[in-house]
Parts: C-alpha cells; sequence; structure tokens
C-alpha cells in the first residue's frame, strides 16, 4: 500500500515538475496561480498543522499586509489569475451543476447508488457547495444515516449561513435525532432573519 502511494506521489511530483510553472504575467499572485496549475494534476492532502508560515507584511510585493499592501497592485494581479482561469472556473460551474441535476434525478428515479456517486463526484469539485451537500443530506436522511445527514448540513451551513432551507433541513435532522435544543435554536435564528418564514415556523411549532 504505501508502495503504491509512493508511487502516486512520485506521478504527482513529476507531472508538476514538468507542466507548472511561476507566472511573472499574474503579478505578486504567482503562488496563487501556482497552486491552481497543480490543482490540474493532483489533489491536494489536508494536514492538521501549520506547513508553512507567511510574514504577510514584510517584503515589497504589495500583496501582504501593512506596509506590504498596496490596493492597486492587488487588485491587478488578483484580476490577472481570476482572468486567468476564468474558462476553466466556469467549466467546474458548468460540470458541478451537471452531475448535481444528475444526481438529484437518478434519486428521483430511486437509483440511490447512482446518485451517491454523483455527489460524490459533485462534491469533490466543490466540497461546500450548498445546494449538493444539502441534497445529498436529504438522500442520507432519507435512508437513515442521521449523523452523516447532519454533518453534511452543518458543513453547508458553515459555509452558507444564511441559507433557511439548509438550517431547516439541519433542524429537522436534529429533531429526529432528538436534539430539540439544537433544532430550536436554528429555526429561531431562521426567524429572527425571515419572520415570514412558514417552514421554519412550521417546524418549531412542532419542538
Amino acid at each position: 500500500m504505501r508502495r503504491l502511494q509512493r508511487q502516486k506521489v512520485g506521478r504527482a511530483v513529476q507531472r508538476i515538475a514538468e507542466h507548472c510553472r511561476f507566472d511573472p504575467a499574474v503579478g505578486p499572485y504567482n503562488d496563487w496561480d501556482f497552486w491552481l496549475q497543480c490543482s490540474e494534476h493532483t489533489d491536494f492532502a489536508f494536514r492538521d498543522h501549520a506547513s508553512t508560515n507567511w510574514h504577510a507584511e514584510t517584503g515589497e510585493s504589495g500583496a501582504g499586509s501593512g506596509n506590504n499592501f498596496d490596493p492597486a497592485i492587488n487588485d491587478a494581479s488578483r484580476a490577472a489569475v481570476q482572468d486567468k482561469w476564468a474558462a476553466v472556473r466556469e467549466g467546474l460551474i458548468d460540470r458541478l451543476s451537471s452531475l448535481t441535476e444528475a444526481a438529484y434525478a437518478a434519486q428521483q428515479r430511486g437509483d440511490i447508488a447512482q446518485a451517491e456517486r454523483l455527489y460524490g463526484d459533485a462534491l469533490r469539485i466543490h466540497p461546500s457547495d450548498p445546494h449538493a451537500l444539502n441534497l445529498y443530506a436529504m438522500l442520507l436522511f432519507a435512508r437513515a444515516s442521521v449523523a452523516e445527514a447532519a454533518t453534511c448540513l452543518s458543513r453547508a451551513l458553515q459555509a452558507h449561513p444564511e441559507r433557511a432551507d439548509i438550517a431547516c433541513n439541519l433542524a429537522r435532522v436534529e429533531m429526529h435525532a432528538g436534539n430539540k435544543p439544537i433544532a430550536r435554536r436554528l429555526l429561531e435564528a431562521v426567524l429572527r432573519r425571515e419572520p415570514g418564514n412558514a417552514n421554519a415556523a412550521t417546524l418549531l411549532s412542532r419542538i
């Protein structure tokens, strides 16, 4: 297993060495651009500790903080990276949308295995996409995977706390799990923002 992992890492490093370069044309955000290039050739692994230090206030790039911040340089470099990757971004958005729609269609016709696979593909593109997480969570909830459904909805709500539909679905899951105080807090928060939200009011009345 470790040998296969080393081989996989080795191939990824080789692809990065062959294809990825720092691009001076995008300005000081060339490190961001470099990591975007790397993401085209490999996945990233999460580490739960700091692996680098960045002294943003030092240097003369203009894209840091404090004395090392120039709004004009910062905005121009950010725009250059976004323009360079605009087509890729739009392609990913289209693929995310298509996968989520296909997953929901599979879910509706009862092909749960296909739906799960497609939701998984969508969430690999955008792990915190609220629409995909919300729909996938409801699939999990329907098959009694309550804890997993709550995890998905909590992640979606953390990324998009303004989404009342996600908050209501999470409240419904928490109610089912017997966590009524959590459900109440979620629904009361929705109603403070949206006093006329009928779904939240109905759910709250059942607690």
